[in-house]
């Protein structure tokens, strides 16, 4: 007694404590989704230290490190960042709170390093977000796509950064944003502006886009990008309007203040490029030399991507054109040399560079695969510990099934050895009920051929009839009421035409198709000649039987025998009980076998339907009968 009180009570005490436990990490959910920002980091850091079981880390880490990205302190970003990440590796169970948090982390990672121009790493973090985003669907996941692109478009995978820009223009979320619509159009203007889009009509469609939403917005960063674009286009067959929109970068650049996290470093190299094309204009032509080549000077060692290309080119065109306009022709035809020299080498170098992304690419991929198959492995053999700890339950949980198919096995051979002798039985029980009917039946012809020979043939055929449905319904296990009805009225008529001293009734269920339903044969037959034989033996009035059938359900009918003789009790005396009684307890425990076979419950009922002394006594008679639809 006292070791199961012991045991109550340490069931308990489990119990509690893991509702305890999960109670505080559902407020420790509710916690990181409602109330965390950068304020209360410490709170939940206390939170999650209170309990080693508790999950959530994996989101301190991914918070905390955007507000050190927000304060520019991108170095310990990183380390949050990476933090959030290792966590959610090393933790068993994962949880799907921290899970969600990798997507911020792999952002901010991606983020950081398109900062630093590391665009491969940066998009191999971007990638690893829009995965998780398939999981965890992000409300503003038109920045991650509108990063991924503009990393592609400085690695000058063009076609690439063109899809993923249309996947920002179709994002209501992004175009309802003034800062990312803005930028999104005007980079679609600088895609259509490239060699191998070359359709400079849509270039300008799409920097008109930007222009006008950065007007009606009043979102102002991007205008001297926009404005400077603008008029290259323009700058091989308008010039005046070339001179106009160079003049409205140049005003915008005055009052642009950069924000340094997401603005390019050269910004003040391009400003520089667009000062120098108004002052050429404006006949100060040498001071346009010294920003160019100062520019020219800062560039050329130092290209990293495709945008400060672009930036270092316009400045080589705009410092020719300069030397042209003093007049110094050969100072123009040496930057010539010097601008094709340096896309030359550009192009050498990016693509050195693009067989080193795929190099580290390929070592990236190798060293993953190396990862996972340490983590294969280490799986498999924690599987195989568990195992073997299993190993002897399973062998006893084995043992135990096989002993209870066993005995299933073994009482459904004694059920079916039981139905074959039941229905053996049945069939015995005819051929000896049989030989009375055949005697009367025989007599019966032979008194017709004397008298009446035209009746007799017809007799005889319907005599014929009977006992050919009788012998094939009893050697199959299921026949179809029509058949069975069929032989049961044939058998009626029969009887009655011994002495006429009986009607009988048949009524069936419109709902009951006889001619595609099959049941076991020879239930109702016995119940029929029990009312001929023993109920309708010594009455001196005119016997009625009626044979009611009617749907229960879709798998069982009632059949309802129903006479007017003498009464149950009455003729339950002496041999005839002893027959009477056989016959009907085979049925029953026919029915009882049938029925557990289809998984339904028997009926089976027999009353006296009147007590009175000298009128009718009758007897009825309730069997529910499985069937099958075919």
């Amino acid at each position: 007694m006292r070791i199961v009180l012991a045991l109550c009570f340490l069931l308990t005490v489990g119990i509690t404590h893991s509702q305890t436990k999960q109670l505080q990490q559902a407020k420790i959910d509710a916690f990181i989704e409602d109330s965390l920002n950068r304020e209360n980091f410490e709170l939940l850091k206390r939170k999650l230290s209170s309990d080693s079981n508790l999950k959530g880390w994996s989101k301190y880490y991914s918070s905390k490190a955007f507000s050190l990205y927000r304060a520019g302190q991108y170095d310990s970003a990183i380390v949050q960042a990476k933090k959030a990440i290792s966590n959610f590796d090393e933790s068993e169970p994962k949880y799907h709170v921290d899970e969600k948090s990798l997507l911020q982390a792999n952002y901010l990672l991606g983020l950081i390093n398109r900062l630093q121009k590391q665009y491969v790493k940066s998009n191999a973090y971007l990638y690893r977000s829009l995965e998780l985003n398939e999981k965890y669907p992000y409300k503003y996941i038109g920045y991650i796509i509108g990063t991924l692109a503009a990393n592609h478009l400085a690695l000058g995978n063009n076609e690439k950064a063109l899809h993923y820009y249309r996947q920002n223009l179709r994002d209501s979320i992004c175009m309802g944003l003034s800062q990312p619509s803005v930028v999104v159009l005007t980079r679609m203007g600088v895609l259509y502006s490239k060699s191998y889009l070359n359709m400079p009509d849509s270039s300008l469609f799409y920097f008109n886009r930007a222009k006008n939403r950065s007007l009606q917005n009043g979102y102002s960063d991007n205008l001297p990008f926009i404005y400077c674009n603008i008029a290259n286009f323009y700058k091989e067959h308008d010039k005046d309007s070339t001179l106009h929109f160079y003049r409205k970068s140049k005003e915008t650049f005055e009052t642009y203040v950069p924000d340094w996290r997401v603005a390019p470093s050269t910004t003040e190299f391009l400003q520089l490029v667009v000062n120098s094309y108004v002052d050429i204009h404006e006949g100060k032509t040498q001071e346009a030399i010294d920003n160019l080549k100062l520019v020219t000077d800062s560039l050329r060692q130092n290209v990293t991507n495709k945008d400060d290309k672009d930036i270092l080119d316009l400045a080589y065109q705009h410092l020719v054109m300069a030397h042209e306009y003093q007049g110094n022709q050969s100072m123009a035809v040496e930057v010539l040399k010097e601008r094709n020299g340096f896309l030359e080498n550009f192009h050498k170098k990016e693509l050195k560079q693009e067989l080193a992304e795929l190099e580290l690419q390929y070592e990236t991929v190798n060293n993953k695969r190396k990862i996972s198959k340490l983590e294969e492995i280490s799986k498999v053999n924690a599987k195989l510990l568990k195992q073997q700890r299993l190993l002897l339950l399973g062998l006893v949980g084995i043992l135990l099934l096989s002993t209870f198919v066993g005995l299933l096995l073994f009482r459904q051979k004694n059920l079916k050895n039981k139905l074959e002798n039941v229905s053996l039985q049945q069939r015995l029980l005819r051929s000896q009920m049989n030989p009375h009917f055949l005697f009367n039946a025989l007599q019966k012809a032979t008194m017709l051929i004397t008298v009446r020979p035209d009746a007799a043939k017809d007799y005889i055929i319907k005599l014929g009839n009977l006992l050919r449905l009788t012998l094939e319904n009893s050697r199959n296990d299921r026949v179809a009421l029509a058949d069975e009805l069929t032989a049961l009225r044939s058998y009626l008529e029969l009887q009655s035409d011994f002495s006429k001293n009986f009607d009988f009734y048949f009524d069936v269920d419109q709902n009951i198709d006889k001619e595609m339903i099959e049941l076991p044969p020879m239930l109702i037959q016995p119940l029929i000649e029990n009312a001929v034989q023993h109920g309708f033996g010594a009455i001196t009035y005119k016997g009625s039987i009626k044979i009611l059938l009617k749907k229960l359900n879709p798998t069982t009918m009632l059949c309802t025998v129903t006479d007017n003789g003498i009464g149950y009790r009455e003729s339950s005396t002496g041999s005839i009980r002893d027959h009477r009684s056989l016959s009907l307890q085979i049925v029953q425990e026919r029915l009882a076998l049938f029925h557990r076979k289809a998984g339904t419950l028997p009926l089976f009922e027999i009353r006296q339907i009147s007590e009175e002394p000298n009128g009718p006594g009758g007897t009825e008679v309730k069997i529910s009968i499985p069937f099958v639809a075919v």
